[in-house]
């Protein structure tokens, strides 16, 4: 009998230990396998891929793929950021290019000169006014105002006399008043140069007497003096008819 009491304990004994060591074997759960979720990221990351972010978590079974999924949103978005900095970079380049001048609407700004008398022409010196807007009006001292032009001053186009509209270059017309400051250069050529120098001849072709026209004294006039000008000849082309004629010049 005591035989089969120690038996049976030694079997219940038995029983419980080999209990034991079977629930292992049966896979009970681990408490460390929740460490795969890690490789559950890498899908999530897979997932990222697709361009309106989505996931495809078919292939998740476990919870570590659904921390993978999570992941793989949070890139996405980020993604999409991404792509609407380059659409700001693009506005700035646009918005440089736009403008090729400096005033509005793009076409750049007019130079003017001073053009005190308004012949067209401005002075020695006179400085640029760069405007957009027209300039019609600008200072000529002693409280005067007087025009612009667009016509900068250099050789052979700069006005010798910008407080008289009747000297500038390339001035034709002959003058017989002298200019305080030019004397009688109204061309601005630097020189005084007279309309004529010619004097008068009287001559009897064929019984006839004409006139050549010219100043009767062998001395021609100086610029603005009075003369005697030779219009006819008469009494056998001994006497000239003669008027009192300024010397013009320019």
């Amino acid at each position: 009998m005591r035989t089969i009491i120690a038996c049976a304990a030694l079997a219940a004994l038995f029983v419980a230990c080999g209990s034991d060591d079977d629930s292992t074997a049966r896979g009970r759960p681990l408490p460390e396998t929740g460490g795969s979720a890690g490789t559950g990221g890498s899908a999530g990351t897979a997932g990222g891929d697709f361009p309106d972010g989505s996931v495809d978590a078919s292939g998740g079974s476990d919870s570590g793929g659904g921390a993978g999924v999570a992941n793989a949103g949070a890139a996405g978005a980020a993604g999409n950021a991404g792509a609407g900095g380059s659409a700001g970079v693009g506005g700035n380049s646009s918005g440089g290019s736009g403008g090729t001048g400096a005033c509005p609407g793009g076409g750049p700004p007019a130079t003017y000169y001073r053009d005190c008398d308004g012949d067209g022409f401005a002075p020695a010196g006179a400085a640029p006014i760069v405007s957009c807007q027209p300039v019609t009006s600008v200072s000529c001292g002693a409280g005067k105002f007087g025009g612009t032009t667009l016509k900068a001053p250099s050789a052979g186009s700069t006005d010798c006399q910008d407080d008289n509209a009747k000297a500038f270059p390339g001035q034709t017309a002959y003058q017989t008043q002298s200019d305080p400051k030019i004397g009688f250069d109204y061309n601005c050529d630097g020189k005084e140069t007279k309309e004529s120098v010619k004097l008068y001849t009287c001559f009897t072709p064929a019984l006839k007497c004409l006139a050549a026209p010219g100043w009767k004294s062998a001395t021609v006039p100086a610029c603005g003096d009075l003369g005697d000008w030779v219009t006819s000849c008469t009494d056998l082309c001994v006497n000239a008819l003669t008027s009192p004629v300024p010397q013009r010049c320019r």
